[in-house]
Formats: C-alpha cells, structure tokens, sequence
C-alpha cells in the first residue's frame, strides 16, 4: 500500500509487514500507519515487522511517546507474538525507539533497532533477515533501505 509519508507490503510467505516511512515520522504518522496496516485484508496476527525509518525527520515529544506505548499496549491482544526491527540510520532515532522499547514492554513483541551504518560484521540485511528467519535469497520491497 502507497501514502505520502509511508508504504507497505505485507509478505504473507515470510510473515512480515514491510513499512518505509518517508519525510517527517511522527505520532500522527504512526497511527495512520497502524490503521491502515490492520485494515488490509491480508493482514493477520502474528505478522512480524521492519519498520524502516531511514531518511525520516523524527518529530515526537515525550507526551507522544507515551501515547504511543499506550497505544502499543492496548493493541497486543489484537497484535499478536511478532518480532519487530527498526531501521534507523541516526542516534537520535536508536535512542527514541529505545525509549520506546522501555516505555512499552511486551511479553509478547521483541524489538530490534538496527542502525544500517553500524552493524558489525553482518550487513543490515543480513541482520534483519537472521534476526527475523528470513530466507536470504527472498527479495524485498525496493523501498526498504537495507544496505
């Protein structure tokens, strides 16, 4: 699915929802996202989650950081067990998703930030993929940023 400030592809064969954002990531943003994503007759619970955030300005302030943890909680029955990796190419981002890891634990969503510039030895699709158990050789949507 295409909007001005993100797409996304949910991958039924690999268990994952695909998201890029673009521009400006915001609350507003985010639940937008949200609602389309669960609106889509392919989605289901369960589905795992790369959320690429690459190139976005980040506009959140406390306040909506606990909204959304608020959000995320009030949403995990409906949600499901899933895995859910961040791309982010910033400190800043890391550490706002790392907030909101804090602010929003889950026995049932496990988080990972993934800085694409900074992985170690393993590339960031590498990464991602090993993390999530996704065959190496499966393509993704081009707009995911994975180096």
């Amino acid at each position: 699915m295409e909007n001005s400030s993100f797409d996304f592809f949910i991958d039924l064969p690999v268990n994952c929802i695909f998201v890029k954002h673009y521009s400006v990531f915001d609350l507003e943003r985010s639940s937008a996202r949200v609602k389309a994503i669960v609106s889509d007759p392919s989605y289901r619970k369960g589905l795992n989650r790369i959320i690429d955030c690459t190139g976005c300005s980040l506009d959140w302030e406390t306040d909506d950081i606990r909204k959304a943890s608020d959000q995320i909680a009030a949403q995990a029955a409906s949600r499901g067990a899933y895995r859910e990796a961040f791309l982010v190419d910033s400190l800043f981002a890391h550490g706002m998703f790392r907030i909101l890891d804090g602010l929003a634990p889950s026995p049932t969503i496990e988080y990972e930030i993934i800085d694409i510039f900074d992985t170690g030895k393993e590339t960031a699709r590498e990464k991602v993929f090993n993390w999530l158990q996704i065959n190496s050789n499966h393509s993704i949507p081009d707009f995911i940023n994975l180096v």
